[in-house]
């Protein structure tokens, strides 16, 4: 299918607070607690679990279009976890693959702590969310997998993973726009890919000059050429210094959306200037 006329895949949706999800318990965290949550969410969407050894596990898609794309991960640790893929059962090691499990300005027993986890057959978010003492309300850590809605036809590879927000691997990553972030997406020939926005710049999402909370697509860019859009994810712009941070159920364009903020361990001015509000559709993403 085109750019123009793209395929919908439904999302389906799971959460911390669902009757019988594995929780994280972010005061005392454990081997194995991030991989629960994705073969618990990931196996009930259809996806198959393999080679699965302890705290390891390796995840298949449904989809014909993934069919050269696993997903895999290393949870044998109490204070990191390890995600990779394979593409044609080649492993590929992404960039800050290696998030901490210790979050930092956070209260560790706050009954807001939690997850969520969003899945088509083409990709996945999964959402840590805690809460930042900093700003004395919820603030979350993102991480990608799966495929774009590209630009290019016939594009034979179309794969992507990054993670970014709160306690990333790498501070740089909570911007969501610099390069780091969509280093390790590819589409057809192109990789390095760059993250742009109708509002992309460093600083610019806090200002709060405008009087209306705004959203916009993120496209994956490669210096002028626009190569696809991030599958479901959209950046938003805020009207009031308020709104930065939390996580709440919302509409956008007659459609149901989860919006949530990619927020830093920092105090101080930074923790508005540096964190990107952002939100994911929960309907269906295009491909």
């Amino acid at each position: 299918m085109s750019f123009l006329n793209p395929v919908n895949e439904p999302v389906l949706r799971f959460s911390s607070t669902d009757a019988d999800a594995p929780q994280i318990n972010y005061n005392a965290r454990t081997a194995g607690d991030v991989k629960a949550v994705l073969k618990w969410g990931l196996t009930q969407a259809g996806w198959t679990a393999v080679n699965e050894i302890n705290h390891v596990c390796e995840f298949i898609s449904p989809s014909a279009a993934m069919g050269k794309y696993v997903l895999g991960i290393n949870d044998s640790s109490a204070s990191s976890t390890e995600w990779y893929y394979t593409d044609n059962d080649v492993r590929v090691n992404p960039v800050d693959r290696h998030p901490t499990k210790s979050f930092s300005d956070i209260s560790r027993t706050s009954p807001q702590n939690g997850w969520q986890l969003f899945i088509t057959d083409r990709g996945l978010y999964f959402v840590e969310l805690v809460y930042s003492t900093a700003v004395s309300d919820i603030s979350a850590r993102l991480t990608f997998f799966g495929q774009s809605k590209p630009t290019l036809y016939n594009a034979v590879d179309n794969i992507g993973f990054f993670q970014a927000g709160h306690s990333s691997a790498s501070a740089s990553l909570t911007h969501l726009f610099l390069r780091n972030v969509a280093k390790n997406t590819k589409i057809g020939n192109y990789t390095d890919l760059v993250m742009t926005s109708l509002f992309r710049s460093l600083n610019s999402d806090a200002e709060f000059i405008v009087d209306v909370d705004v959203v916009s697509p993120i496209w994956l860019t490669n210096y002028a050429a626009i190569l696809g859009e991030q599958a479901g994810l959209l950046a938003r712009r805020v009207a009031s210094r308020d709104s930065v941070y939390g996580a709440v159920d919302d509409i956008v364009s007659n459609r149901p959306v989860f919006m949530f903020c990619l927020g830093v361990n920092v105090t101080g001015e930074e923790r508005y200037l540096k964190a990107r509000p952002v939100a994911i559709r929960t309907d269906y993403w295009e491909y």
